[in-house]
């Protein structure tokens, strides 16, 4: 059963300004929560669903039924905030485990098309995969991308009709930079290539348009933006492309019928179903689709708009305190993460936890993400915070 539904008078039917948005996570009794790129905040929407797994199993001792048909809900709910098909949907285990499967379903041997391009601000578990296809003579192009627009002429330059995949971090994890996917795409299919996007530090902040983007693979997880749990992720792959694409990484969840328990041979799904492998992690499905279906009750479009607002804000506020952002202050080049360069970065975010104000770092930075839920209030508390460690921080000066 759905958490955010009328009937049950939850997220559908309720109040959705940020002020009673923010109410459902009780983090934000305590804590500035800054966190989002890492984590998500947990709200009662959440809680409510792993309770609700919590109690079909001490009921029933085994619902399997009720749990593959929370699995099915959960593709539904990911495929209504997309904007795509159920059937172009994949549960995976994460998004390295979703484009492990996609390259095992390449045919290497006999694809004349034998490079991948990628940016260097790809997560580094994506680029271990990338590298790890140079054993079926796979070229990896890596290009530098740290900048939006320096990196269009950068892909434009690596990508050539050997190209069979461009593979792309839409939202830098390092720098919070967002790429101009309908651009790439262009330079992508132009040449044959299929578009690749991770989408994990964005998806949950902003609207998405597969098609204007020509966006071939879409894939991210849940524990972040979305709100949900760790150990779900969710692939998209355009209908068009499934009858070129057989993975041989599989499992029963990816069989025609799963519950068939045939061992005579492999009958992989018709749909994007072929991507799943083993049994998924259900209470994380539970809390995963709550996540989902919370964002998608207030819009993704009304989030977007907030947001932006807010991270504008932020770069403002940094910039004027003397702060460094290396987050690319236009609009079209960020969404919901915000970098300020740091002298110790980790010092940094030990000192902030310890004001209670909740910060990652990576590459130097200090990373902070902004979400529906936080307000200018957090704001001023951050900018109060990092004047009191200011000598932890780079100077404009």
């Amino acid at each position: 059963m759905s958490l955010i539904d009328g009937s049950a008078g939850t997220a559908a039917s309720a109040d959705h300004s940020v002020a009673a948005f923010r109410e459902q996570f009780p983090v934000f009794k305590r804590k500035v929560h800054l966190a989002s790129n890492s984590r998500g905040a947990m709200s009662t929407y959440v809680r409510d669903a792993y309770h609700a797994y919590l109690d079909s199993w001490a009921g029933e001792g085994t619902a399997f039924g009720e749990w593959l048909d929370e699995q099915e809900a959960f593709r539904g709910a990911v495929a209504s905030l997309i904007g795509s098909s159920v059937g172009e949907v994949a549960v995976t285990a994460s998004v390295t485990a979703g484009l492990a499967s996609l390259l095992a379903g390449i045919d290497w041997a006999s694809e004349s098309r034998k490079v991948i391009v990628a940016d260097d601000q790809n997560f580094p578990s994506v680029m271990y995969l990338l590298h790890a296809q140079a054993r079926y003579g796979v070229e990896l192009r890596t290009v530098p991308a740290a900048n939006p627009d320096a990196a269009i002429a950068e892909f434009e330059a690596a990508i050539d009709d050997g190209c069979k995949v461009v593979c792309v971090s839409h939202v830098s994890f390092r720098n919070g930079r967002r790429l101009d996917l309908a651009r790439l795409s262009d330079l992508a299919h132009s040449a044959g290539a299929w578009l690749v996007v991770d989408d994990y530090h964005c998806t949950g902040t902003r609207s998405i348009d597969l098609d204007a983007d020509g966006i071939d693979v879409f894939t991210a997880g849940t524990a972040k933006f979305l709100l949900g749990s760790p150990g779900v992720a969710f692939m998209y792959v355009r209908r068009s492309l499934l009858p070129q694409l057989h993975p041989t990484i599989t499992g029963w969840f990816a069989q025609q019928n799963p519950n068939d328990m045939q061992i005579a041979e492999h009958r992989e799904a018709a749909d994007a179903r072929r991507f799943q492998a083993g049994s998924t992690p259900i209470p994380a499905i539970y809390g995963s689709r709550a996540g989902v279906e919370l964002i998608a009750s207030v819009g993704l479009q009304q989030i977007e708009i907030r947001v932006g607002s807010l991270t504008a804000q932020v770069i403002d506020a940094i910039n004027s305190s003397g702060f460094v952002t290396e987050t690319p202050r236009r609009a079209d080049g960020r969404a919901g993460l915000v970098a300020i360069r740091a002298e110790r970065a980790e010092d940094a975010v030990n000192a902030l936890a310890a004001r209670d104000i909740l910060v990652t770092t990576r590459a130097g930075n200090i990373r902070t993400a902004w979400h529906y839920y936080n307000t200018e209030d957090d704001l001023v508390s951050l900018i109060n915070a990092l004047d009191e460690i200011r000598g932890l921080l780079a100077s404009r000066s």
